[in-house]
């Protein structure tokens, strides 16, 4: 049986095979953040959704899955911030793992203040998005003039590790968290199979076509691990037929989902935004989990078929991927029963 990740080496530009344990920039092709939403005519929200949108369009228009990457540059390392360790999540997630960094690590500016750090010269922060929720006094404000209570999508910068200097910083040994998610893995996805079933999913092996979720049942339809190619390739079908299963009335209540219970529409343009909605939150999931698929190209890209309905979707309306993100991170929480599976993740303590 397969192990569920494999060991890889970090290599340094110019040193051959040596391995590097100093932070360092890895070649990518994709841009490094976005530029000052401030600057721009339109407003924040607009030019912050256009510009994570275009990110995503560009890897998608070259057949490449952009959440691919989700899994970071060594297999297992989510993007998190160094100080509180907080991975982040959503849309997040996604686009700062399309960055050039080798270690993803960072740090607000006023936390690199606070270590007695600073900025490299001409090095540029990477976008963070955030849901910012009024205070109840603002609530009460707004209300009296006539305003909408609603969050509003914003932002705030970090900067890599790689781009900071006079900190010694102390990132934990590649090997030691290799081992240390090999070690949590198998039993934490089993809990989180067993936790769905608990909540009522039943798990039917007799599949005699492809593996499926059937709302009306309630249902998983899949082979049984034995019978996939490797335990990843199990792993990464049922945790998508979970994410599914998550959109069922009595859970999140998806609309495609909910449809055939409901009485609801299921159009194609549907079936394609839950699809990247269940490709995201398979994402979430799994790399949460430190589950290592970098190795499985194929498996990562059994979604394909799908990205001529992603782009023809993503160009038609910019809030598309962050919303099939944050329904996505929803399904992901639930799954793993995390703070009830909200979609809309308000700012962390460490924004700055």
């Amino acid at each position: 049986m397969a192990t569920l990740s494999k060991t890889r080496k970090l290599t340094k530009k110019g040193t051959g095979n040596k391995t590097s344990s100093a932070p360092q920039r890895h070649k990518a092709t994709q841009t490094q953040g976005v530029a000052n939403p401030d600057d721009q005519t339109g407003g924040k929200m607009a030019f912050l959704y256009e510009n994570i949108t275009q990110r995503i369009l560009a890897s998608l228009e070259k057949g490449v899955l952009p959440w691919e990457k989700a899994y970071g540059i060594t297999g297992f390392e989510l993007p998190q911030n160094y100080v509180s360790k907080r991975p982040y999540t959503s849309i997040n997630q996604v686009t700062m793992s399309l960055g050039i960094f080798e270690r993803p690590y960072y740090l607000t500016r006023n936390q690199i203040n606070g270590l007695g750090g600073k900025i490299s010269k001409g090095e540029k922060g990477t976008v963070v998005t955030f849901w910012k929720f009024p205070s109840e006094e603002k609530k009460i404000e707004l209300l009296s003039a006539g305003k909408t209570t609603a969050p509003l999508f914003s932002y705030y910068y970090v900067w890599n590790v790689a781009q900071i200097e006079s900190i010694d910083f102390k990132l934990s040994c590649l090997k030691t968290l290799k081992a240390e998610a090999e070690a949590r893995q198998r039993p934490a996805l089993n809990t989180a199979i067993d936790r769905m079933q608990a909540d009522g999913v039943t798990i039917n092996h007799n599949c005699l076509d492809r593996p499926c979720y059937e709302v009306i049942g309630d249902v998983v339809i899949i082979p049984r691990i034995t019978d996939f190619k490797t335990p990843e390739h199990f792993y990464k079908t049922m945790f998508h037929e979970f994410t599914h299963a998550s959109g069922h009335p009595k859970r999140l209540n998806r609309e495609f989902i909910a449809a055939p219970l409901l009485g609801g529409d299921k159009t194609l343009e549907g079936r394609a935004f839950e699809e990247l909605i269940a490709e995201l939150g398979t994402t979430f999931v799994l790399a949460g989990l430190g589950v290592d698929l970098s190795e499985h190209t194929s498996l990562l890209g059994q979604a394909s078929s799908y990205i001529g309905s992603w782009v023809g979707l993503l160009k038609n309306d910019r809030t598309l991927i962050v919303r099939a993100a944050s329904k996505a991170q929803a399904a992901a929480d639930y799954i793993l029963n995390k703070h009830g599976g909200e979609e809309l993740t308000p700012a962390p303590d460490d924004v700055a």
